[in-house]
């Protein structure tokens, strides 16, 4: 997911996707460990996402905090 479609989606709609995207992760691990995936590279994919949105989250959390203390 690319951070310009991110940043297009609303607060709530980050929100559930961040969730969705956090169980994801959990039954990739999940499957690593069970030894039904070899390679990790979709974990990384996921968490290099999570990190954006992460990224772009506080980002807006302090463009709103910035334009209340003006």
């Amino acid at each position: 997911m690319k951070a310009a479609k991110i940043r297009e989606m609303s607060t709530d709609e980050i929100m559930v996707e961040l969730n969705n995207l956090k169980e994801q992760l959990f039954h990739l691990r999940m499957e690593v460990i069970l030894g039904q995936m070899q390679k990790g590279t979709k974990i990384q994919q996921k968490r290099r996402i999570i990190a954006r949105i992460l990224t772009i989250l506080g980002e807006r959390q302090r463009n709103q905090t910035q334009e209340a203390g003006r």
